[in-house]
């Protein structure tokens, strides 16, 4: 079995791969105290994603994933001002599950179908939901429990790429 570190790896080179595949700039954090893994931009707006990686069926039919932030002793659910999107791959499956930030709000875990149940459950509508990503899926509130910065750069139209420092206060 793989390690923790290198199964998120694994699913955030995935989610990379696909992001671009359908088009997006995708970048990553300096550092690791954001609650994201990475920022997609979407030519629109810059979304936070946080991605989670699973190997293991919990039974035979579903994978548990612990959407949760803060570590393991820390069980605080994702909230707007941390993500959002929650990108979920299930690595023997090679699929993803995406999910608005709205869609968890309050949970800790989630249970995800494996292929045999794929088309059943609460949760098929977010199996490769990939629109999630596209400008037309999130609407000019959305973002408003984000922080006043965030908000400010995906209301920016073309989106802020860049950020220069004045010259009194360069780096």
């Amino acid at each position: 079995m793989r390690t923790t570190n290198y199964r998120g790896e694994i699913g955030e080179a995935a989610f990379l791969y696909r992001a671009v595949l359908h088009g997006h700039s995708v970048s990553r954090p300096f550092g690791e105290k954001s609650s994201y893994d990475c920022i997609v931009d979407n030519n629109r707006h810059l979304l936070r994603v946080q991605i989670k990686s699973c190997e293991v069926l919990n039974s035979k039919t579903t994978y548990h994933i612990k959407a949760q932030r803060g570590g393991p002793t820390c069980r605080a659910s994702y909230t707007k001002q941390d993500i959002d999107v929650l990108a979920v791959y299930l690595i023997p499956e090679d699929t993803f599950y995406l999910f608005p930030v709205e869609a968890l709000l309050g949970r800790t875990s989630l249970s995800l179908p494996s292929a045999q149940r794929r088309n059943r459950g609460r949760y098929a509508q977010y199996h490769e939901a990939f629109y999630l990503l596209e400008p037309s899926a999130w609407t000019p509130n959305r973002n408003r429990g984000a922080s006043p910065a965030f908000r400010l750069l995906t209301m920016l139209d073309p989106p802020l790429r860049h950020v220069i420092w004045p010259e009194s206060t360069s780096p």
